[in-house]
């Protein structure tokens, strides 16, 4: 290798880091500042989506879950969190659960990493029963069999 490989790959290294920090987002230190508990799931919303949004933040509510509404036009934490995530036009409601933010996603993938993050707890009682009969308690699917 000659001086001049080495100072491009040097330069290449430079460039890819200063990269990863502009476009790495930190998703506990944006909770921290905004003092969102790292088990809150973090509900984005728009005004005209209040009524729609807020059914979907009362769901999680129901099931034990702490939901923290951001309006991300706001101008503060909701629209500066929502910003850190790549901003956009929605689909709303969107979740930041755990450090996966789901933007327009369906009930079942919403269960689905609710469980992932909470275990049985975020669970409905019909739900825990459907589980018990479909999955082994190491969380392993089962061969069930209907007729």
């Amino acid at each position: 290798m000659n001086v001049k490989t080495i100072l491009l790959w040097i330069g290449l290294a430079i460039v890819a880091a200063l990269a990863w920090k502009h476009f790495h987002v930190d998703v506990q230190k944006i909770r921290d500042e905004a003092g969102i508990k790292p088990t809150a799931v973090v509900m984005f919303w728009v005004p005209e989506c209040a009524d729609a949004c807020l059914k979907e933040a009362q769901k999680m509510q129901r099931r034990g879950i702490e939901v923290v509404n951001m309006d991300i036009n706001d101008g503060a934490v909701g629209g500066k969190l929502w910003k850190a995530f790549g901003g956009g036009n929605g689909p709303f409601p969107s979740f930041l659960i755990g450090d996966e933010l789901m933007r327009g996603a369906q009930e079942s993938e919403l269960r689905a990493k609710l469980l992932g993050i909470y275990g049985e707890t975020a669970l409905k009682s019909i739900e825990k029963s459907y589980f018990k009969k479909h999955f082994n308690a190491d969380g392993s699917s089962r061969a069930v069999l209907y007729t």
